[in-house]
């Protein structure tokens, strides 16, 4: 499903995206003056910040459409923020201006006559010794408060990077920086199209369902969880067997023994054969299924797949690993789905339905679909061939 937080937080950025494209449009002359109080060319894009608050006041307020893209801006930044910088090169190349490592009194740095004078790296500030330079006062356009922010920038800096500063690696390195090569943790937006935004941000958002560590608990076997999702997304065509499959993998089916848990049937036992309906029971172990699953095994066989199939093949798949497999997974979660199907169909296996006649209309259908998208399958077309015999 869409998120529509994220979509939203994707089209601002793209806005963003936009607005760095080096032109001299006029739209940009409103944005640019806000966002250029932070330093010029959109410096604020190339810091290391984690928060806007953790800024300096700026002369002008920005407004809240700048602060919104800003803010999505740094969350997708903080996604690649590494929690320690261990080597020299790395430290140097860091911009000092809204860096969330070097902050004085929980505010992170921004002396704008230094960014003015050019001064924006670790490696502007350093001598040969691997010290802070106190002649970086003649660089500065304006002198006003240098003492006090020299004091504050030596204070800032963490002691593990004064450490690695001074080693003697650094000191016989040299390291060039260029602000239009730098972003704030190489995430340079400019570079991204919308789907890697989106992506970024879903993988932060997402949660591991607890079914996960469930079934490969239950089947005790490490599951491929992502061509697990691949067939459902890519490989079916229905809506109602993506639905199904995700059912099953979270396990809400609504079988007799689910109802009963949730208080919504007076017995957890199957109607036909009045045993506990659980999932197994429900797919394979049902008398009402029996005949079914033995003409099934026997068309697999014709397919060269001698097989009894199991609760973690209808869960799961069978070879999910393997692409030449998703055919084979896309037949195995319709024949699901027939069951599934024909359960409500029949009054909960209280009269006889030919299963059989409804996966072979069904898989007709596939086949047309398949047809008319020029995708149309060897394995699929046999199956249904093989399938017409048995009806």
């Amino acid at each position: 499903m869409p998120d529509i937080e994220i979509n939203s937080k994707v089209m601002k950025l793209k806005w963003l995206k936009t607005l760095t494209i080096n032109d001299n449009a006029n739209w940009k002359i409103i944005p640019k003056f806000f966002l250029n109080q932070y330093g010029d060319n959109f410096l604020i894009l190339k810091m290391n910040i984690d928060s806007l608050k953790s800024l300096p006041v700026v002369k002008y307020v920005i407004p809240s459409f700048y602060k919104e893209i800003l803010t999505y801006h740094i969350q997708i930044n903080n996604l690649n923020i590494k929690p320690k910088l261990k080597t020299f090169h790395e430290i140097r190349t860091q911009v000092i201006w809204g860096n969330c490592f070097i902050k004085y009194k929980g505010k992170c740095l921004l002396f704008s006559s230094w960014i003015n004078s050019g001064i924006i790296f670790i490696n502007d500030v350093i001598d040969d010794k691997g010290e802070i330079k106190e002649t970086l006062v003649n660089k500065l356009q304006n002198k006003v408060n240098w003492i006090s922010e020299i004091a504050k920038l030596k204070y800032s800096i963490p002691k593990l990077w004064e450490t690695l500063l001074k080693s003697e690696a650094s000191i016989k390195s040299t390291v060039k920086t260029n602000t239009n090569h730098v972003f704030g943790n190489n995430c340079n937006i400019s570079k991204l199209n919308n789907t890697d935004i989106n992506i970024k941000f879903i993988a932060k958002k997402f949660e591991t369902p607890f079914m996960h560590s469930y079934w490969e608990t239950q089947f005790k076997r490490n599951i491929n969880w992502y061509s697990e999702y691949f067939i459902i997304n890519k490989c079916l065509i229905d809506n109602r067997i993506k639905q199904l499959k995700i059912k099953l993998i979270h396990n809400i089916m609504p079988t007799n023994e689910n109802l009963f848990k949730w208080k919504q049937t007076n017995t957890p036992l199957c109607k036909h054969c009045n045993e506990v309906e659980n999932l197994t029971h429900f797919f394979i172990q049902c008398p009402y299924v029996s005949t079914f699953w033995n003409k099934i095994h026997t068309l697999f066989k014709r397919q060269g797949i001698c097989k009894q199939f199991d609760m973690f093949d209808i869960i799961i798949g069978y070879k999910v690993d393997l692409k030449e497999y998703n055919h084979f997974n896309l037949i195995l979660c319709h024949i699901t789905y027939t069951i599934y199907k024909s359960y409500f169909k029949s009054d909960r296996r209280s009269k006889f339905i030919n299963m059989l006649k409804i996966l072979y209309q069904d898989l007709l259908i596939v086949e047309k679909y398949l047809i008319n998208k020029n995708q149309s399958n060897r394995i699929i077309k046999q199956f249904i061939k093989s399938l017409k015999e048995f009806i």
